[in-house]
């Protein structure tokens, strides 16, 4: 845990585990880091850092959390699923099974629709979150990883691994409108604050591509 204004460490937490990906609630008051060694995800309490380990799927990587903060979603690398969490009571209410060797899930704004990159799968699965099922699948590239929404919620940005791009999928009309070569194996995206630009981390190349949306 690193103080910002510092530079400096103050705290450092021993997950005791193959901790993955980390994701915010809305409020900023819990972190919830995927483990797949132990099968689980942890919510981490800010206030004191006070963990708990909750058990969902098979080695699960990418976790989003509803906007309410009700609701985690666990994405299973290996059980192909998606783990739904009541976070009240820690316990899996449903399981959504989707495409090859999930990776992550992005979650509209109003918490109805989830977007799934199937690693493996060389799709997107489209979830219905007030039913938990899957609806379809969007094809079009090749090794999608890692997904972020735009703030209107209207286009998804996908990350193409061996592929190289960066891919812009419009939720709507659930197909691929553009794509661009970005550096190779990119692996992460994110997106400024304005919403003008898109940051991929490139594992195969050792830099960061800057899009301009």
């Amino acid at each position: 845990v690193i103080d910002v204004a510092t530079q400096k460490v103050r705290e450092t937490l021993d997950m005791r585990d193959r901790v993955t990906e980390a994701e915010w609630s809305p409020d900023g008051a819990k972190l919830f880091v995927s483990g797949w060694l132990h099968d689980g995800f942890y919510e981490i309490g800010v206030d004191g850092w006070k963990v708990r380990r909750v058990k969902v799927g098979d080695k699960p990587k990418g976790v989003a959390v509803s906007p309410d903060g009700k609701t985690a979603y666990a994405v299973n690398w290996a059980g192909d699923t998606i783990s739904v969490v009541d976070l009240a009571s820690q316990a899996v209410t449903a399981t959504i099974p989707v495409g090859g060797v999930p990776r992550w899930i992005a979650l509209t704004r109003d918490g109805k629709t989830g977007l799934v990159t199937n690693f493996r799968g060389k799709s997107l699965s489209v979830l219905d979150l007030e039913k938990n099922v899957e609806t379809r699948k969007i094809y079009g590239i090749q090794n999608p990883r890692h997904i972020v929404m735009s703030a209107d919620d209207t286009i998804a940005y996908v990350t193409d691994r061996e592929g190289g791009k960066l891919h812009a999928v419009d939720v709507a009309k659930k197909k691929v409108m553009w794509s661009v070569r970005v550096g190779n194996r990119p692996k992460t995206v994110d997106l400024s604050h304005d919403g003008l630009y898109a940051f991929t981390a490139n594992y195969g190349s050792n830099d960061m591509s800057v899009v301009r949306l």
